[in-house]
């Protein structure tokens, strides 16, 4: 049950909580990208199947700086020149920054 069913208890709980919080909170558009990033961040957690999880809080900290400097570059309020114009090249889509979100969980354990 819990390498299965806990992921896709995170998604159908969490979906349903976003889609309460976008029908009945007036927030904007930020707030929820960012809530959405979290919930595909904690799927990711739940995806990584370690029996033992890591004690490494420089990885941590590193994966969770990363994620953040990830979130604000997709967000729009960081911009570097450079990386758009590879990124652009490349075809990064939404698509993209959400793998990159559910990667982050399973490797922050």
């Amino acid at each position: 049950m819990k390498r299965y069913g806990l992921p896709l208890f995170v998604i159908l709980i969490g979906s349903f909580i976003l889609s309460l919080i976008q029908r009945y909170f007036p927030v904007g558009g930020t707030m929820v990208y960012f809530l959405k990033a979290m919930l595909l961040f904690i799927f990711g957690v739940y995806l990584s199947t370690y029996s033992r999880k890591s004690s490494g809080w420089v990885k941590k900290f590193f994966v969770a700086g990363v994620f953040i400097l990830v979130l604000l570059f997709d967000l729009g309020l960081i911009r570097v020149a450079l990386l758009s114009r590879i990124l652009s090249f490349v075809g990064v889509n939404s698509i993209i920054y959400a793998m990159l979100y559910i990667y982050f969980g399973y490797i922050f354990f």
